[in-house]
């Protein structure tokens, strides 16, 4: 009976070594990358920023192709016409973006100024958003509805200066984006080095 016992245990630590490793393993795996991508981005936003921009038109194009395969495998009874004009506008555009990119010297300037407008858009819509959300909470007396108003007219300000200047904004955004991704990256790796030492 003893013997069992000595044995399970002897089984159990083995088994918490090998999962403590493989969590090290997959810690590493995936903070050493996100802190590369982070540092890259601080370093050199040109880079990070054009290669970001590539990768967001391609990954739009993507999306595009996607909604018509699920349009084209989608029953006849039930297809969405909206499904199939968002995929082909989605592709179209996104290679319509990435071809004329290549056309020129200075062609990626079109589609870093493309995605600036969409995330000033979508700021604005986000500001929109709150101001609504303020005026229903004001009306309800609720506390805290000058914050929401706050953040309507900071991201009312922040799409404004995106517009104006689109450019240097898509590098100012990649950047913060590199610290945020280098911050998780080094969050990351501490928590598996942190279990790894648990185990």
């Amino acid at each position: 009976m003893n013997d069992t016992t000595h044995t399970a245990s002897l089984q159990a630590d083995g088994a918490a070594r090998t999962n403590g490793r493989g969590a090290l393993a997959r810690g590493l795996a995936a903070g050493i990358p996100l802190i590369a991508i982070g540092l890259l981005a601080v370093f050199s936003p040109l880079a990070a920023g054009l290669s970001l921009a590539y990768l967001i038109t391609a990954g739009l194009g993507l999306y595009g192709a996607a909604q018509i395969v699920v349009w084209a495998k989608t029953p006849r009874e039930r297809r969405s016409t909206d499904l199939l004009v968002n995929g082909v506008l989605t592709a179209g555009l996104s290679l319509l973006a990435l071809w004329a990119s290549f056309q020129t010297q200075f062609g990626f300037v079109g589609i870093v100024t493309a995605l600036s407008a969409a995330a000033a858009f979508l700021t604005l819509l986000h500001g929109v958003s709150q101001f609504f959300a303020f005026s229903r909470l004001r009306s309800e007396g609720a506390e805290g509805a000058g914050w929401v108003l706050a953040a309507g007219v900071l991201n009312a300000l922040l799409a404004i200066i995106i517009l104006s200047n689109p450019l240097m904004s898509w590098f100012a955004i990649s950047t913060v984006w590199g610290i945020y991704l280098g911050a998780l990256g080094v969050a990351l790796t501490a928590e598996a080095v942190a279990e790894s030492r648990r185990a």
